[in-house]
């Protein structure tokens, strides 16, 4: 699957100005390693379907996937409507997908987040 970095920095550099430092330690790398793509947004903010997670979601998100059962592909809308309200509907945004195929930059992405190194590179 071919990801497109411009969207995936954009939305983490969004996602830099707006997380807290109290939210990015609550981030468990193995979770989202062992396929808990949605688990990124629930771990920042305590809860997905909060109203956390969504302003976060709202304000960052470049671009969303769906799985259809056959595949990640992206969507037609920038944001799907009612997507908070839909738990099956199994929306990710593009910074999630980029995470789950590429474990090895979990963590790098996550020292950028909290300002411990200034190059972002994916």
């Amino acid at each position: 699957m071919e990801i497109d970095l411009k969207k995936v920095r954009k939305e983490i550099r969004k996602l830099k100005k707006l997380v807290t430092p109290e939210e990015l330690n609550k981030v468990d790398v193995d979770k989202i390693e062992n396929g808990d793509l949605r688990g990124f947004y629930s771990q920042l903010t305590g809860h997905f379907f909060s109203d956390r997670a969504y302003d976060l979601i709202v304000d960052t998100a470049t671009l969303f996937y769906q799985d259809n059962g056959l595949g990640l592909t992206p969507r037609n809308k920038i944001i799907p409507p009612n997507f908070m309200t839909y738990p099956n509907s199994r929306n990710f945004t593009v910074l999630e997908v980029y995470m789950a195929y590429n474990h090895d930059k979990i963590n790098h992405i996550l020292k950028f987040l909290k300002s411990e190194i200034k190059q972002l590179n994916l």
